[in-house]
């Protein structure tokens, strides 16, 4: 997406967690490209666009844009779990695009790197992964027992935990100095040479 303005409809656009960085839109259409019904993380070139749209509205939004909202009641049980499980890989991929992944297949494949800073961000993910797919399946699951009535798309994103990458997890590639530096010397008695 350029710094052009872009005309943008939707019949909903709604943040799904506290941190921010996740969109839930529906019926999503940006310049006359059709997105359907997405779980966007903000990082990701169409977030981006959103979050300029809600921060300083430079987008311009059709007044008399239809908007057509779907009524997931009509939805069968395979269709909303379907939807869920989709939602919950789109989160875990954008997640990994903070950190310049493909997605979330592709950080989980450098979790035995020889790079430690790539074997790190892997592990990491991995562990919040499997949060992720443990909250969403426990919904699914007390959903099918009876036990809650059908959770929405968002109550499952919701209940989510979050993973926030730390400055030592930048977005930044390790590259190797090709230059030698001369160690400082110092006075400090807890160094080690």
């Amino acid at each position: 997406m350029s710094d052009e303005q872009h005309v943008i409809t939707y019949s909903r656009l709604a943040w799904v967690n506290n941190d921010l960085d996740i969109f839930h839109v529906v019926d999503l259409v940006i310049d006359g490209e059709s997105y359907g019904e997405q779980i966007i993380g903000k990082m990701t070139d169409i977030g981006q666009l959103l979050s300029t749209y809600l921060t300083d509205n430079s987008i311009i939004i059709p007044v008399e844009a239809e908007t057509v909202s779907e009524d997931v009641s009509t939805f069968t049980d395979a269709e909303i779990i379907a939807r869920i499980q989709v939602a919950v890989q789109n989160i875990l991929d954008a997640k990994a695009r903070e950190l310049n992944y493909d997605d979330g297949f592709a950080i989980a494949s450098y979790a035995n790197s020889t790079v430690e800073k790539f074997r790190t961000e892997a592990r990491r993910f991995i562990e919040w992964r499997d949060q992720c797919w443990d909250t969403c399946y426990d919904f699914l699951g007390r959903y099918q027992t009876g036990e809650i009535p059908r959770p929405t798309i968002e109550e499952v994103v919701v209940a989510l935990p979050s993973l926030t990458w730390t400055e030592s997890t930048s977005s930044e590639p390790e590259t190797p100095s090709n230059t030698e530096e001369e160690p400082e010397s110092t006075d400090d008695p807890e160094s080690t040479d």
